[in-house]
């Protein structure tokens, strides 16, 4: 007798091949048996009569570290057949932390990991850190990357210092140990606080303390614009160096400059590393727009130190016409920070192209949805101005989106078999669309309507192959033995509809989210949930 069977419904296993009929038998969180089964062998019968039956899909790039943890039930993944998410992405991560750290953090972290005041920062290791993610029953399952900037805050803070011997080991301790807690590997964010001011040396010593453990490394690499080639060869070169199967972050070229060409061009070097034997992979999310914190706007210096220091040294005139002349190309950026160049938003998308999607108090809600220029010419102040101002006023907690990628590049990306699919998203105000409408997206616009790829084709890049990627090894596959996370969905409905101005909106054409053998979402309800589990990575 099985617990649940889906009947009648065309099952795409996830492995790139065409879809089957079959019927699915499930006995308590596994898939049992996989063929024809009469209803009498059901305690609960799913008729998929129509539609399309998948394993569950996985994002591959969450920033639902703190958001699992305030609301468990993950409703903005989970509405779009999201059954796994990997949290501790692009080095911003909660744990490990020390005590007396804990509250400038989380203020540093408001617009990317949203606010949450029920949730108490009790825990100090990466390893308490899930046990507290395990108690609150998430709805979806989770696995994590332990996140360098973290390990770098333990030891230093976040001044832009090179650290001695001892500092260096300590970091490598925090990740070894971290890893031997769960963590299926490490995150670096290069354009983030406090890993911008990494030393080669600590960045090859962490990695290859994540390749003794068998695990990846995910990089939102120094540079997505004008550098985007020479920052795709340091992460060749740390693969060479160190041994690591790597996963570059959220794949793109910023700026009209480098759309087309450069895209092409990092593809082919992802291409002939792979031939050289070593492991590089990536994600993306389907949208011509990025999304991160409006201090990101200015240069890696004036961020040195963290929050309080960057607002007394914008609150400088003298300083923001230094900043005013480096965004505009008329002097060059200074020190280590300068290594690989800067992602200058302002150039890559100009000041039109940069919206406000969060801020922290009420004072300024108006701006919302607003670009810096509508801002301006509202405030009749200077764009930069009304950035330092902003971000003075709101304690640097101020989400923004840049319109700078193309339409074509997102297509090449998607197009390659290395490629996997992640949200990305940043949770508080009017977050970026991509966070409620990334995989409908995906199969509506990319798969159903432009037929850009096969519908077995996208489902591959988000189930098995993040599975594989990150080392869970029960997941990610309809197969006898498999862990019972399934999405079935209508494949002539399924589209997003969350946009800028309504970003809240769940997509249609999902049918049933199964997660570890019990339905969690049936026709965009919401009937179960607490059924999910921590995935820690096995030695």
């Amino acid at each position: 007798m099985y617990d649940v069977v889906i009947k009648n419904g065309k099952v795409i296993s996830g492995c790139g091949n065409p879809w089957y009929r079959a019927d699915i038998g499930i006995v308590g969180d596994t898939i049992s048996y996989i063929g024809d089964i009469s209803k009498e062998n059901a305690k609960e019968v799913i008729d998929a009569e129509g539609f399309i039956v998948t394993p569950g899909f996985i994002d591959s790039h969450s920033h639902g570290d703190l958001r699992i943890l305030g609301d468990p039930t993950a409703k903005e993944k989970l509405m779009q057949g999201v059954t796994m998410e990997i949290n501790g992405q692009c080095g911003i991560g909660i744990a490990p932390i020390k005590d007396e750290d804990k509250q400038s953090w989380r203020d540093y972290i408001y617009g990317t990991f949203g606010d949450y005041p029920e949730v108490k920062f009790n825990w100090n290791t990466f390893g308490q850190y899930l046990n507290t993610v395990e108690k609150v029953k998430p709805t979806i399952n989770v696995g994590y990357l332990v996140t360098f900037g973290a390990a770098r805050l333990m030891v230093i803070g976040t001044d832009s210092r090179e650290p001695n011997d001892d500092e260096v080991k300590k970091i490598a301790q925090i990740i070894d140990e971290s890893m031997k807690c769960g963590a299926l590997g490490m995150s670096l964010g290069m354009i983030y606080v406090p890993t911008v001011f990494a030393t080669d040396r600590e960045l090859i010593e962490t990695c290859r303390v994540v390749a003794k453990n068998n695990g990846i490394v995910g990089m939102h690499m120094r540079n997505e614009g004008n550098n985007l080639i020479s920052s795709v060869q340091e992460v060749i070169n740390l693969t060479r160096e160190t041994g690591v199967s790597f996963q570059i972050s959220h794949l793109k070229a910023g700026g009209k400059n480098n759309w087309h060409d450069s895209v092409n061009k990092v593809i082919d070097m992802i291409e002939a590393a792979r031939e050289e034997g070593l492991d590089i992979t990536f994600d993306q999310y389907p949208y011509d727009s990025c999304s991160t914190m409006l201090r990101q706007v200015l240069p890696p210096w004036v961020l040195d130190g963290g929050n309080e220091k960057m607002k007394m040294r914008i609150s400088d005139k003298k300083v923001r016409d230094k900043i005013n002349k480096q965004i505009n190309g008329k002097s060059p950026l200074e020190g280590s920070c300068s290594k690989a160049g800067w992602d200058n938003y302002v150039e890559l998308g100009g000041w039109d192209g940069i919206l406000i999607t969060s801020l922290k108090s009420k004072n300024n809600q108006n701006l919302l949805g607003k670009t810096i220029k509508q801002i301006s010419d509202e405030m009749k102040k200077e764009p930069l101005d009304v950035v330092c101002d902003l971000l003075i006023e709101e304690d640097g907690a101020v989400g923004m989106a840049v319109f700078m990628m193309c339409e074509d590049d997102i297509k090449t990306i998607l197009k390659n078999e290395l490629g996997m699919v992640g949200t990305d998203g940043l949770y508080g105000g009017k977050p970026h669309p991509r966070l409620h409408g990334t995989f409908p997206r995906i199969l509506g616009k990319y798969v159903r309507q432009e037929k850009l790829i096969s519908l077995s084709q996208a489902i591959r890049k988000i189930t098995s192959c993040p599975a594989q990627r990150y080392g869970i090894k029960d997941r990610g596959m309809i197969m006898e033995g498999m862990k019972a996370d399934i999405t079935i969905f209508d494949e002539n409905k399924i589209i997003d509809k969350a946009t800028f101005d309504n970003p809240f909106d769940y997509p249609d054409g999902i049918k049933y989210v199964m997660i570890n053998g019990k339905v969690a979402v049936k026709d965009n309800k919401i009937i179960n949930a607490g059924n999910g589990k921590v995935l820690r990575k096995k030695s």
